[in-house]
């Protein structure tokens, strides 16, 4: 496997990406107990875009020669994957804030998700080969 693949790590993560970078609580987003199939797909695209920009700003963010530069790679990442996430087809914010808070509270919903994020990304790389990291497998 790329080492892309082990972007991913945890779903979980990836979910509370957007999360977190918004501020929103999740007491703000009510979670229904179940999404409807859609809802999974558009939020493991969305997630993967999130964790895409995620790693390029980590990457920038570990070359920045200050804090004000690390600030401003922040600032630009958490604008990047809001509206990366607010632009996505077939889901909300709040739709997708309520997936990660689902998936945060329960560890199999993760998982799940994590699996078909995995699979998602296998088919890219499957497809195109060149759906790497910039970090060379170790």
């Amino acid at each position: 496997m790329t080492s892309f693949f082990r972007l991913l790590g945890v779903c979980t993560l990836l979910a509370l990406v957007a999360l977190t970078q918004t501020g929103t609580s999740t007491q703000a987003a009510q979670e229904p107990a179940e999404f409807p199939e859609e809802k999974i797909e558009a939020f493991v695209n969305a997630a993967i875009d999130v964790a895409i920009i995620n790693t390029a700003a980590k990457d920038a963010f570990d070359k920045a020669v200050n804090a004000q530069e690390q600030n401003s790679i922040l600032a630009a990442a958490r604008s990047e994957m809001d509206s990366s996430i607010e632009n996505a087809p077939d889901i909300t914010m709040e739709e997708y804030i309520a997936i990660s808070s689902k998936a945060a509270a329960n560890p199999a919903f993760a998982e799940m998700l994590n699996q078909r994020a995995m699979a998602k990304f296998k088919m890219l790389d499957d497809a195109h080969g060149d759906v790497k990291s910039t970090d060379e497998d170790n």
